[in-house]
């Protein structure tokens, strides 16, 4: 998602690009099954089986690769020991800023929370692999602590505030003129009871890249690992269903999403060059991720919410965007460098205005 930096081989950074475009089509496919929030279409039984299956093989699988995938970008910036900290911060906080922009539309993204757990990250960048690692398990398993005992959203939020901007008979107008700032009330409550979730992937991400493993990816992707990684996961899978704990199904879920990552990047490199058409889509990820949310609002606001179509219909519409997308992706880097939202971010960033047109 962040901009593309030449870590050593371009082989290895397009296997990134199209891992990020593969999780964005599962976050895509995750998002259209709620309508985005709206979550009132009604559905036959392929659509409602198709929800089942979108949920259960993506629903807390997706997101953790996307945001590791940003903890092995910070880590690529952070790693210059030329770049600033003041600068990073301030980099963090424009993708706050455009995550408001994006909830002008869509209330559950994510790029706000991303920019202030990003800015925490300043505070790791010169400690020693092992206590980053050390980090990461500690702060990963306060997290679990908080969401098994603690219930920090009703001591901090208490239950009278009322969400109710995609309700039943909310048209898109009322959508768009929906206050931004309870937009965000809202998905900082929603996050409450996870408050270090985020910045415990991040800095995952950010250990798995200074450990020297994106550097070696290609090594590091080997049916030894894929099997290890898969022997966990269904172990994990077999045990939660006996012990039903929340953080066992946290942990279950963080590997599973390792082991998803594990198995496309296998495929990406035995079966190279046939997902290279996915890798613009990655490249221009901040960009995708932003539209997704807001073309799939409007959709739903101006056709199918009003007019009652069924869910499958909007699923189809959805997925059809993504191709969409993904042509887009491909023609415009023939054209330019970045991305309209990374170029836009980019300049941001260095306060400058700097030549997108090749």
């Amino acid at each position: 998602m962040l901009d593309t930096i030449n870590i050593g081989s371009k082989e290895r950074i397009t296997s990134i690009d199209a891992l990020r475009a593969v999780v964005l089509f599962g976050i895509i496919l995750l998002h259209t099954s709620n309508v985005f929030g709206w979550n009132s279409l009604e559905s036959s039984s392929w659509g409602s089986y198709a929800k089942y299956y979108i949920f259960y093989f993506l629903a807390d699988r997706c997101k953790p690769i996307f945001g590791m995938l940003f903890g092995v970008s910070f880590y690529l910036i952070l790693r210059n020991p030329n770049y600033p900290s003041r600068r990073f911060v301030w980099r963090c906080f424009l993708l706050f800023l455009i995550g408001l922009f994006n909830k002008i539309f869509f209330t559950n993204d994510i790029l706000m929370w991303y920019g202030l757990s990003g800015m925490a990250l300043t505070c790791f960048r010169n400690l020693s692999i092992k206590k980053l690692w050390i980090s990461f398990i500690v702060i990963y398993t306060l997290n679990l602590v908080i969401n098994q005992f603690f219930d920090f959203k009703s001591l901090l939020f208490g239950s009278n505030f009322v969400y109710d901007r995609y309700s039943d008979g909310k048209s898109l107008t009322d959508i768009l003129c929906y206050p931004v700032w309870l937009s965000a009330y809202y998905f900082i409550k929603r996050c409450a009871n996870n408050p270090f979730q985020t910045l415990s992937i991040f800095l995952l991400g950010y250990c798995i890249a200074k450990s020297g493993i994106i550097d070696n990816l290609k090594k590091h992707v080997s049916f030894r690992n894929l099997i290890i990684a898969t022997a966990i996961y269904v172990t994990l899978v077999y045990l939660e269903g006996y012990v039903h704990v929340p953080a066992l199904e946290k942990i279950k879920n963080l590997c599973g999403a390792i082991w998803y990552a594990l198995l496309f990047l296998m495929l990406y490199y035995k079966t190279y060059p046939f997902f290279r058409f996915l890798e613009p889509y990655g490249k221009l990820g901040l960009t995708n991720y932003s539209m997704q949310g807001i073309v799939g609002i409007v959709l739903a606001g101006i056709l199918f919410v009003p007019y009652h179509i069924s869910f499958e219909y909007y699923l189809l519409t959805m997925i059809l965007f993504y191709v969409v997308q993904v042509v887009f992706s491909i023609i415009w880097l023939r054209y330019y460098k970045y991305g309209p939202f990374e170029w836009l971010w980019r300049c941001a960033t260095e306060k400058r205005w700097i030549k997108n047109k090749l």
